[in-house]
């Protein structure tokens, strides 16, 4: 699980495609605080160009200031491995390989038995992703809302 699972973060819009702020927080109302802090600041010094990249992702051209921002949770991707689907994978495996005298390998498996492989498998594959960092750095981004600057304060 990567450190930043669960966090929040602050996207300019609520249809921002791609959330690509550098800042995270721990909770809803840390994020709401600097997103307001933020749009704050840029209402103080309109006539510069302002680089709200921290907070929003996105250096500010425009020469309006913006009411309403969005905030949303980061949820890491589920990284999970199946033991159905090794078992069907080994079965055509094995078809491939050996044809009809394949036929019926594995198909008594329980589902015990396959939520056990299940279970073992993801161990290994948690322990290689720790051992080798290879935590995804991307997220979904999940609980989108719309904050209007003027009603949060």
């Amino acid at each position: 699980m990567s450190e930043n699972e669960s966090k929040w973060i602050c996207a300019i819009s609520v249809d921002t495609e791609v959330w690509s702020a550098s800042d995270y927080f721990d909770t809803r109302d840390e994020a709401i605080q600097a997103g307001i802090k933020a749009l704050t600041e840029l209402a103080e010094n309109i006539e510069e160009n302002s680089d709200m990249s921290d907070v929003f992702g996105c250096y500010w051209e425009e020469e309006y200031i913006p009411t309403t921002f969005a905030i949303g949770q980061l949820i890491s991707p589920s990284l999970y491995i199946d033991g159905g689907s090794i078992i069907e994978n080994l079965q055509d495996q094995t078809y491939s390989e050996c044809g009809e005298f394949a036929e019926g390998f594995l198909d008594y498996v329980s589902k015990e038995e396959e939520e056990e492989l299940s279970e073992k498998l993801n161990e290994v594959l948690n322990e290689w992703i720790n051992k080798y960092n290879y935590h995804p750095e991307f997220y979904n981004i999940y609980g989108i809302e719309k904050i209007n600057v003027g009603e949060e304060k």
